[in-house]
């Protein structure tokens, strides 16, 4: 993967994440998939943002887990 594809899905991911995070008020589950959908982008992107999950889930199973789990293929 380039540096620029590699910066151009992290930029995405990130944008998607705030557009999913705005949205989250707004009737109808819309903002949930729409943030999942960033994070499995910068997941896949970023291996520091995977570290950094992985210490996450780690740290506060009972809440990430079930997140994991959605992520997992």
């Amino acid at each position: 993967m380039t540096v620029f594809l590699k910066l151009l899905m992290t930029v995405l991911g990130v944008v998607l994440m705030a557009v999913g995070v705005v949205i989250t008020p707004l009737p109808g589950p819309f903002g949930v998939p729409v943030f999942l959908l960033g994070l499995i982008i910068l997941l896949r992107s970023s291996m520091w943002v995977k570290r950094r999950f992985m210490k996450l889930v780690r740290a506060h199973p009972k809440v990430l887990r079930p997140v994991r789990a959605l992520l997992r293929p």
